[in-house]
């Protein structure tokens, strides 16, 4: 389902909107503030950067933004999201019209003496109730002193000006909790993730609980000019704290959307844009930093995107073959007790019948099966376990696995290497699965009792070699079936660019080679 808009509605999942204007048909992303994307900030971004063409004001301009963060931001049913969207910007007190210095001289023992403080104006609004579309009509945000007086009846100012320095009379300490980043002091995001109680979100009994207020977020930014503007969204959903750097370059979006108004055409009613030079070379300077900003966040949440995914590839890699042990493990256990039943079961009936030659015979396979199973057993319970591979190197991974599962079935067992050997993370480990690998053909088909591993490193290339005196096996027959693992192996070094040797004759063992060249 999806909400009804003033200009569209929603489709599906709320993640499309179709609106019309002008008798034209327009379809508009919906951002789903509880999962907000990566392709959400780049969206969403690019459209509040936009914004500000054509306008006349950052009046105007910040009526547009929050219109737009008001009808886009959706739950995970397509519901509109926010309850209200305000954009407030600093101004100096002489400044304001008559009207507005009045209120701010409602808060004060007596009007300023500075005609320079900042008092934080409402300049755009928008919410559920019609009473909050218009700045004009609300009452008690209107306009603020940014004095000691704001802390009292505001701490999210308070600590918004404290961030930018701005000198109250009261001090305020930067609470961590709020303020994302300490450091940042051109622009940065507050974010109370739960705001039922809070202290920095007001009017509890009026506003916040009855209009479902779950989660606030505060997106504020430096002007040239030394003004400040703020958005402030009163979510009706709860916006995880994971999201937030999202929400960073919307920030600077907005800024760049707004600067061409710094402190030029700020009210509808001011005079058309007419900057000094002075004035706009410090908005190209400003506009310039906001790129180099943006770009620098981007960078930034995609290496961090990227390495999420990548960790979540790699858990889910992880937990696939921990599923493969499993299955082999419960298959290899069925099938070693079943065969096992089997020849005591054959046993049993042999020896009711006297026959201890055949009893003996069956007895005995009983035992060569017991002692297979656990080979495969063993080989499973050493996969389950970490390798030692990353902690400690190749050959004291090898060395682990045939101490941990050869060496415990009675297979003599060595490895050679040097010991100034020096591989790469990723050669290491190619080498050691298309090892692992050899040692499980060794280990369940070769009937071995001698396994040896050599490594050698020579002039243009590394050399891995694991040989066993077991069975062996016809070559120019086994690859083409694709038994023993062998297909596995040669792919894996196939797709590493490395050359796999597999020499083997029946009745005279099996030697596997890997040639890896130097990078």
């Amino acid at each position: 389902m999806g909400y009804r808009g003033d200009y569209g509605k929603t489709l599906g999942n709320g993640r499309i909107c179709l609106a019309y204007r002008k008798n034209r048909l327009i379809i508009q992303a919906m951002y789903d503030l509880t999962t907000f994307t990566l392709k959400d900030m780049t969206t969403c971004g690019a459209a509040l950067r936009q914004l500000g063409a054509d306008a006349a004001s950052m009046e105007e301009a910040a009526n547009r933004i929050i219109r737009y963060l008001y009808d886009h931001l959706v739950d995970a049913d397509g519901e509109r999201a926010t309850a209200l969207v305000r954009f407030f910007i600093t101004r100096p007190y002489h400044t304001l019209s008559p009207d507005l210095q009045q209120h701010v001289n409602g808060f004060l023992p007596q009007p300023p003496d500075d005609p320079e403080l900042k008092c934080q104006t409402l300049l755009a609004t928008i919410g559920d109730n019609p009473v909050w579309h218009s700045r004009h009509k609300s009452r008690f945000y209107k306009v603020h002193p940014l004095s000691k007086e704001i802390v009292d009846v505001n701490p999210m100012f308070g600590q918004v000006s404290q961030v930018f320095g701005i000198v109250l009379e009261q001090a305020v300490n930067r609470d961590p909790g709020l303020v994302l980043d300490l450091e940042q002091e051109t622009y940065n995001i507050l974010h109370v993730p739960d705001a039922r109680d809070n202290a920095y979100v007001p009017d509890q009994a009026d506003f916040v609980i009855p209009y479902g207020i779950r989660s606030v977020l505060v997106m504020f930014s430096l002007l040239p000019s030394g003004n400040i503007f703020t958005i402030v969204l009163f979510a009706k959903v709860v916006v995880p704290r994971e999201l937030i750097d999202y929400f960073r370059p919307l920030t600077l979006n907005v800024k760049m959307a707004i600067l061409p108004f710094d402190d030029t055409a700020v009210f509808t009613n001011d005079p058309p844009i007419d900057p000094t030079p002075a004035q706009q070379a410090a908005q190209f300077r400003s506009q310039a930093a906001s790129l180099n900003q943006l770009l620098g966040v981007h960078e930034r949440v995609v290496q961090e995107q990227s390495d999420r995914i990548a960790r979540m590839v790699a858990e889910a890699a992880v937990t696939e073959e921990r599923n493969r042990l499993a299955r082999d493990l419960h298959d290899s256990v069925t099938q070693a007790l079943y065969s096992q039943t089997l020849y005591a079961e054959a046993a049993i009936r042999q020896l009711e019948a006297s026959n201890s030659g055949r009893a003996a015979d069956h007895l005995h396979q009983l035992k060569e099966n017991a002692q297979q199973a656990l080979r495969e057993m063993r080989l499973l319970i050493f996969e389950l376990r970490p390798s030692a591979l990353e902690a400690e190197g190749l050959v004291a991974a090898l060395r682990a696995r045939l101490e941990a599962v050869e060496g415990r079935t009675g297979v003599e067992t060595a490895v050679t290497a040097p010991a100034d050997l020096t591989l790469s993370p990723e050669t290491e480990t190619g080498l050691y699965w298309i090892a692992q690998e050899a040692l499980n053909n060794a280990l369940k088909y070769a009937r071995a009792d001698k396994i040896e591993i050599t490594l050698t490193q020579e002039p243009d290339k590394f050399v891995l070699s694991i040989a066993d005196n077991g069975v062996g096996f016809a070559t120019s027959v086994a690859p083409r079936q694709g038994s023993l693992g062998l297909r596995g192996m040669q792919e894996r070094a196939a797709q590493l660019g490395w050359q796999l040797v597999i020499s083997s004759a029946p009745g005279q063992g099996t030697t596997i080679q890997v040639e890896v060249p130097h990078a």
